[in-house]
């Protein structure tokens, strides 16, 4: 009697701890797959947000006065935003010839520092070209009529890395220079005397 009743509790341990373990694992899976919705929730309210974003009436006209009777002009040469921030700046454009013209848009990252009281150090051998340009979303290519003009939106979303690993700093600077080529068939020759920089600052 006294080994079946030992027999007996063993099982009922046992039968405890395989429940209290399929509960535990339960119990993470819940928590699991509530912080990939919650990781979700918050990528798509991040994606409407950035939807919302758009050029503004009063920068696509600081972009036209800038312009004036020239080729090439930018709203604002620099910007000040936080990390998740975004912004969008006004590159305007017109077309000097007496004939239709297709345009090449680039932008290249130049290079990078980040401040702290007393002094600066750079950054631009950290940041990853791919990783930086990837905060950006604009028309590479557009096509203009005779004497026609235009403004292209430029959209900015400060991203939370500089290159796959380093989280992008507090109180950091990058500058970036953009450039208009004219597309003659597939050959690309400057429109502009020279690049525009751009500065974005992350406070």
């Amino acid at each position: 009697m006294k080994k079946y009743l030992i027999v007996l509790s063993v099982f009922v341990v046992l039968a405890l701890f395989i429940s209290g373990c399929a509960n535990q694992g339960s119990t993470q899976t819940n928590q699991q797959n509530q912080s990939q919705q919650t990781q979700q929730t918050q990528q798509n309210q991040t994606t409407q947000q950035q939807n919302q974003i758009v050029l503004t009436q009063e920068e696509k006209q600081l972009a036209i006065d800038k312009l004036g009777s020239g080729r090439v002009a930018i709203s604002r040469t620099m910007k000040k935003l936080g990390v998740g921030d975004g912004y969008v700046i006004g590159l305007a454009i017109k077309n000097i010839y007496y004939k239709p013209a297709k345009f090449n848009i680039q932008m290249n990252f130049l290079e990078a520092n980040r401040f702290f009281k007393g002094g600066s150090e750079p950054l631009t051998a950290t940041v990853d070209d791919d990783t930086i340009m990837s905060w950006f979303d604009y028309n590479k290519e557009i096509t203009l009529n005779s004497q026609e003009q235009t403004v292209v939106p430029i959209k900015i979303i400060i991203g939370n890395k500089i290159n796959s690993e380093m989280d992008t700093p507090l109180n950091s600077s990058y500058q970036f220079s953009v450039d208009v080529k004219q597309d003659e068939n597939g050959f690309l020759k400057d429109y502009q005397l020279s690049g525009i920089k751009f500065t974005v600052t992350v406070g």
